[in-house]
């Protein structure tokens, strides 16, 4: 992991472009006593997602929680049938993991997140907009991206979106649009989204984890304290910056960030819970959206597949960022174990970023290096650094691009299925044109990944 940057106000010059790497969770290992339990619908009587589901399943967990011993913290019911048990020792949890009822006991791990304010941001400077180009609710339009130009009169500094708009590198300047992602729902599950002027009125409904926030005044709203959220939100959604300038976002926040930067795998399983019973009431098309993730030993667990694979059935396509690493993206991501859309990272000369995993559960490439975006504000420190936007690099920062072209898909024809936006964002991507950084682009990227890029029709 690399060294977390701090900012000081008198030497905002000197601040390097923050990374996904920054503000990757780090392992603390499971919290004693406390166990994820997945039931089996048999036992339940109902499947996950079923409106009686949820009470089923808090009947179920609390006798099985007095049998063995226990108490139960949390239950679900939408996109898994299971429960958090608080409690255990690991003799009870054995007992436990054998009774008929029941489908597997894994443990809760915790995690850790950066503390508060620890991305580094660069100056507004380079970051020139023009409002005027995006009226609210156009449903087409273009931008004009002069990059490198910090003088050009109204510019949008952002490759990614000119480079999603080409089949080659010989990029025009421009982006275009002929859907704007109206009426469609992107769920942002991360550390919050801050009310920045980038999403005007398009924040909708949100989640927070407020039994963990108790206390702490800023974990009991969205308010994002790290801004790995906001810029996020920006990428997938912003008037601005945003791939479906016109989509509706929800902040679904996870864990406790702003005073004790916590969190814990249920607390993951308990966002998609909220984003299936969400879009099951509303019946709205919808894409989720989860940049990063508790790495290798959530991902793992049956109930974090579970879940995953039910939000999928369900009609809500689930895109989630590769993993910075360098490394296989099998072992840090959904990839083979579910039909979530795994997102690598490219950069400006289509080269696949050095810190992108990579391997054969990779789906598609997005721009991931250096992209500009909504930075936030923290609470009380008005325009913190005189600047509303910011860069930052990740394969964070490619998944967004992915569920904002995925909403545009959706603006076109609601119906599609999870399977059909797939087939239609993979199918139109371009193909063979990324190569290695680390072979100096001698060489394509490694034979076992996808050489597919995002391409926005």
């Amino acid at each position: 992991m690399k060294r977390l940057m701090t900012v000081s106000l008198l030497s905002v010059a000197l601040v390097p472009l923050a990374t996904a790497n920054d503000l990757d969770p780090v392992f603390v290992g499971p919290v004693p006593g406390r166990y994820i339990v997945t039931l089996s619908d048999a036992a339940v009587g109902v499947v996950a997602g079923d409106p009686s589901a949820p009470s089923a399943v808090r009947s179920l967990a609390e006798d099985l929680a007095r049998i063995y011993d226990g108490r139960v913290e949390r239950t679900w019911g939408d996109a898994l049938n299971g429960f958090v048990v608080e409690g255990l020792d690991k003799d009870m949890a054995k007992h436990l993991a054998r009774n008929p009822f029941v489908l597997a006991v894994e443990p809760d791990n915790q995690w850790r997140s950066p503390p508060p304010l620890a991305i580094g941001c660069e100056e507004e400077g380079p970051f020139r907009t023009d409002r005027r180009t995006l009226p609210s609710s156009q449903s087409n339009g273009s931008q004009l991206i002069i990059c490198g130009n910090p003088g050009g009169a109204y510019c949008v500094d952002n490759w990614g979106l000119d480079r999603i708009n080409q089949r080659d590198g010989t990029r025009d300047g421009s982006y275009a649009w002929g859907e704007n992602g109206y009426a469609v729902h992107i769920y942002i599950i991360d550390s919050g989204i801050d009310e920045h002027r980038e999403f005007r009125d398009h924040l909708g409904l949100s989640r927070v984890d407020r039994t963990n926030a108790a206390n702490f005044t800023n974990d009991l709203d969205t308010y994002d304290c790290t801004g790995h959220g906001t810029h996020v939100a920006g990428i997938a959604a912003g008037r601005t910056y945003g791939v479906a300038k016109d989509a509706i976002l929800h902040p679904v926040k996870v864990g406790t960030l702003c005073t004790t930067p916590n969190s814990m795998d249920s607390w993951l399983i308990s966002a998609l819970d909220f984003v299936r019973q969400s879009v099951g009431q509303h019946q709205w098309p919808a894409v989720a959206n989860l940049s990063g993730g508790n790495g290798l030993e959530l991902n793992r667990t049956m109930a974090f597949q579970l879940c995953a694979a039910n939000l999928i059935a369900s009609g809500v396509q689930l895109v989630q960022s590769a993993g910075n690493e360098g490394l296989n993206a099998c072992v840090s991501s959904l990839g083979d174990t579910t039909d979530a859309l795994v997102v690598a990272s490219s950069n400006s000369d289509d080269e696949q970023s050095a810190t992108s995993n990579r391997g054969r559960c990779i789906d598609i490439f997005a721009p991931g290096d250096e992209i500009n975006s909504a930075r936030f504000t923290p609470v009380g420190n008005g325009d913190w650094l005189g600047a509303e936007f910011c860069s930052m690099s990740g394969t964070s920062m490619a998944a967004p691009h992915v569920s904002g072209a995925l909403a545009l898909y959706l603006d076109s024809s609601p119906g599609l299925t999870p399977s059909h936006l797939r087939n239609l964002l993979i199918g139109d991507s371009s193909i063979d044109v990324l190569c290695d950084d680390e072979m100096e682009c001698e060489d394509p990227i490694n034979e076992t990944t996808p050489n597919r890029l995002l391409y926005v029709p």
